[in-house]
């Protein structure tokens, strides 16, 4: 029972007037679901290894059943992951920590992952050592173009998907 000598701090917020809190999480934000579908290539990865690992486990399989093209696909999947997956990471990681504090144009900053990606396009170029140091470079240059280009696609999806989501 409140008085008229009982604190505002030691009154119920009914009483008060204010309205209960809400329940559950606010809705997603922008960066949010842009991290999220960002982070889609890379959840692709575990998803591919977890296929390929189980159906290798169950045996030998015929070529040309659906199971055979299955692991082909997955096999494939994480070898060109292998080549791109880091840089994009670090993209990624890095649109992630520039958006961190920022109230505006964190859609904007979705344009530096492919920069940052392609930066980071060197990695593979680590794993060929015997190609020498010419070879090296070719393969930084073909590797930064390429994480660039596909990093530059699955952004332009993302900001669609973004753009629907936004509209909805």
């Amino acid at each position: 029972m409140a008085t008229s000598n009982t604190r505002q701090y030691r009154r119920l917020p009914s009483q008060l007037g204010a309205k209960a809190p809400k329940v559950g999480r606010p809705p997603w934000s922008d960066r949010r679901f842009a991290i999220t579908w960002l982070l889609a290539p890379i959840i692709g990865v575990l998803l591919a290894f977890l296929i390929a690992v189980a159906v290798t486990a169950m045996g030998k399989m015929a070529q040309g059943t659906p199971r055979f093209y299955l692991v082909a696909l997955s096999y494939t999947y994480l070898l060109a992951s292998l080549m791109c997956m880091p840089a994009y990471a670090i993209g990624v990681g890095g649109y992630w920590w520039m958006t961190r504090n920022a109230e505006e144009k964190r859609i904007g900053y979705l344009w530096w992952i492919p920069v940052f990606s392609a930066l980071w396009g060197w990695f593979p170029s680590v794993l060929f050592p015997q190609g020498g140091d010419v070879g090296m470079g070719k393969l930084f240059v073909m590797m930064a173009g390429t994480v660039f280009v596909l990093s530059l696609i699955w952004i332009l999806v993302v900001r669609a998907v973004l753009y629907i989501w936004n509209k909805v």
